[in-house]
């Protein structure tokens, strides 16, 4: 189902289309009514499924999987195929949805990403076929869409991620809109300097490419990550990077 064509309920929803030129304003809403709209339900769109060897297309094969099975197959899908479009919607107690500034409609945000391109990256075809059939633009999402990476960025400071006091997070048959979403936030990739700066994270001494500064940036980037990763870093150790990841 294509995020710009939901059905509207009464009062109409407007769905405020979100691209790269206004994703650090839509964030900044997003950010501002979490307190007071602190449901947040997740959709996401992206081009194909990889199928264990004995499922069709109505799953069956999925219920006679174990979860390391479940989890194989899960994990290849997301390596394999790229986001499309993401859809948040907020919420409050009572299920109302927050209102821009004087708009007289709710508002929910559908994200559309860049990262896909039909003419080069693995897809199902039924499937793109359907999105393009519900007015999916996917040559103007190419030049006017969102970098993943950016978004994760936007979305670690948004106030959305590790803040289970406030935020309670709502989905439907959620395996793939969570597989994607980890790849996009767990996706830093750079140096040292990039990483932080992606954080936010200032270093300390002024001076980086020396031992002494970078093991302090080092820390630091390390601290940003636990906390947003609400301390559950266990998984992460006796890994070494260049030796058993890249």
């Amino acid at each position: 189902m294509s995020i710009d064509n939901l059905s509207s309920p009464t009062p109409p929803v407007l769905i405020r289309i979100v691209n790269a030129d206004n994703l650090e304003h839509e964030f900044g809403l997003i950010s501002s009514f979490i307190d007071k709209y602190c449901f947040v339900v997740l959709e996401t769109e992206f081009s194909g499924v990889i199928l264990p060897p004995a499922a069709d297309n109505s799953g069956v094969g999925f219920r006679h999987q174990n979860s390391s099975e479940l989890y194989y197959h899960l994990k290849k899908t997301v390596e394999a195929y790229k986001p499309i479009q993401v859809a948040l919607t907020l919420v409050d107690a009572n299920g109302n949805l927050p209102r821009v500034d004087t708009e007289e409609n709710p508002s929910i945000w559908g994200f559309n990403f860049k990262d896909f391109d039909p003419a080069r990256d693995l897809h199902a075809a039924e499937w793109i076929q359907s999105m393009e059939g519900k007015e999916v633009d996917f040559e103007k999402n190419r030049d006017y869409g969102i970098d993943s990476v950016k978004f994760a960025e936007k979305l670690m400071s948004s106030g959305l991620v590790c803040n289970t006091d406030v935020v309670t997070w709502v989905t439907f048959h959620s395996a793939y809109d969570f597989g994607y979403l980890l790849k996009m936030l767990t996706g830093l990739h750079g140096g040292l300097e990039q990483v932080a700066k992606t954080l936010k994270v200032e270093p300390a001494a002024g001076k980086v490419h020396l031992a002494g500064e970078n093991s302090l940036l080092t820390w630091k980037v390390f601290q940003k990550i636990k906390d947003l990763c609400c301390g559950e870093i266990e998984s992460f150790g006796g890994v070494i990077y260049g030796l058993e990841t890249f």
